[in-house]
């Protein structure tokens, strides 16, 4: 969990530097929906590109957790079916 905080802080303090120095010149229209009058028009590109890592890293998150919280049941569910059987994980079998 720390690497991936450190990752991403990281990744926003380069995205701060990137951005910033393209200066207020640069701005574009965003359209949101296939019709000519959704559109945000002249938005700054850092806050384009600054919104789009934040909604990134929030769709991230919950991917990752659900990706930890399934090794942590599968590995639950493994002990338990020693616990079945009989057989101690810490302990190695005894040869006959």
């Amino acid at each position: 969990m720390l690497r991936l905080i450190g990752m991403i802080a990281i990744i926003a303090v380069m995205l701060f530097f990137i951005v910033l120095n393209t200066g207020e010149a640069n701005k574009c229209d965003i359209k949101y929906w296939v019709t000519e009058t959704a559109v945000f028009k002249q938005v700054p590109v850092f806050l384009t590109v600054f919104i789009s890592f934040a909604l990134g890293m929030l769709c991230s998150f919950p991917v990752m957790f659900f990706i930890r919280r399934s090794k942590k049941i599968k590995a639950d569910r493994d002990k338990q079916k020693t616990a079945l059987l009989g057989e101690s994980l810490d302990t190695p079998k005894k040869k006959k």
